[in-house]
């Protein structure tokens, strides 16, 4: 790995671990601190395989969501008989 490769790849990872960190005090102080660990994330994934396994699950969690709107619901049950 060359010189420079390695410096970007602990700027990736310094940044996106401080972004993290301060999404993590965000989500008790005033701010968008879901938008800032989704974003920091996606800084990490670009160097660390659990990142990037987070970042798949996510995606593919968002996709099923997704999907699961698109289907109508089931019909309502019909009444039960009346038992006489």
């Amino acid at each position: 790995m060359s010189a420079r490769r390695r410096i970007q790849r602990w700027f990736a990872i310094g940044g996106g671990g401080a972004l993290l960190l301060v999404g993590v005090a965000l989500l008790v102080l005033p701010g968008p601190g879901v938008l800032v660990i989704l974003f920091a994330m996606s800084i990490l994934a670009t160097e660390l395989p659990w990142a990037r396994a987070y970042q798949d699950k996510l995606r593919a969690l968002l996709r099923l969501r997704r999907m699961r709107k698109s289907i109508p619901p089931p019909p309502p049950a019909p009444p039960p008989p009346e038992n006489e």
